[in-house]
């Protein structure tokens, strides 16, 4: 067990459940984050586990990492996933993709399990187009599937700065609440509030790690110019914590072999900071 396992706790008695998705052949330009898993547990292995904000060390936190999920096609995957929030139901589960096609399998199986669930998604990209290349499973259509499945007026995105004219004139028409990256830039992160305090019920936050700036996180599937300082997204997520209900997140579309491993701490960062906020909030 190589991820974040700290403790002696076994899957039963731990609070948190971490799963790898290693599947990228949903990609839409660059290929890579099948390798991510992998990548972010090792950059775990590099990095503090004292969050000194919060006095917590994930070391303390009960904590399981089960593997990866089998990935050998997106029917496998989709199943194993399924399968995975049924039998974790109970627990806090954090899943490290893989595109952001891994997304829908998980969101589809809460939806069954809570009746009234969000999601929101960190994101440069609506990811709102109903089919791209001739896939429905693309990554850049997750957030349309997620839509179809809780309802547009559940799926919240904050971060977008890229888009086709397609992705956004469907996010106007359909009343999807989001907040671009230009409105955060102008106004700071206190352009989020009102959408944050929209947000009912259980929620999911995916994370796809191109909401940063890309000059700052280069190693993603869809890179983009501007998005949030490391500062900024950290900020954002206890922002998102402190104000709504998580039950469950991933983060998603980290691309190893683009860059010497950074972007892969970031993300292992970004898993203690998500980490923290539940141990903070218990």
């Amino acid at each position: 067990m190589k991820l974040f396992s700290c403790s002696d706790f076994e899957c039963t008695d731990a609070e948190f459940v971490i799963c790898g998705a290693p599947f990228d052949k949903n990609y839409s330009y660059r290929e890579g984050a099948a390798d991510a898993p992998d990548a972010i547990r090792d950059a775990s292995w590099e990095i503090e586990t004292y969050l000194i904000e919060k006095n917590i060390d994930a070391c303390d936190l009960s904590i399981c990492d089960i593997g990866n999920l089998d990935s050998a096609t997106f029917a496998a995957f989709s199943d194993n996933a399924r399968k995975t929030v049924d039998k974790f139901r109970d627990k806090k589960l954090i899943i490290i993709g893989g595109d952001h096609s891994i997304t829908f399998p998980f969101v589809s199986e809460y939806k069954k399990i809570f009746k009234n669930i969000s999601v929101l998604s960190l994101d440069a990209h609506f990811d709102l187009r109903e089919e791209y290349q001739d896939s429905r499973d693309s990554n850049a259509s997750v957030m349309r599937r997620v839509s179809e499945c809780i309802g547009c007026e559940n799926l919240f995105e904050i971060g977008t700065r890229a888009a086709c004219r397609d992705d956004f004139l469907f996010a106007k028409k359909n009343n999807i609440n989001f907040i671009p990256y230009y409105e955060i830039r102008e106004k700071g992160l206190d352009a989020v509030d009102k959408l944050l305090k929209k947000i009912k019920g259980k929620l999911y936050l995916s994370i796809d790690m191109d909401v940063i700036d890309s000059a700052l996180a280069p190693g993603v599937e869809n890179p983009e110019a501007e998005g949030l300082s490391v500062q900024e997204h950290l900020e954002l997520i206890r922002k998102i914590f402190r104000t709504c209900d998580v039950v469950a997140c991933d983060v998603v579309e980290v691309a190893p072999k683009y860059d010497n491993g950074i972007t892969s701490m970031l993300a292992a960062r970004t898993i203690y900071e998500i980490l923290g906020e539940w141990a903070e909030k218990k």
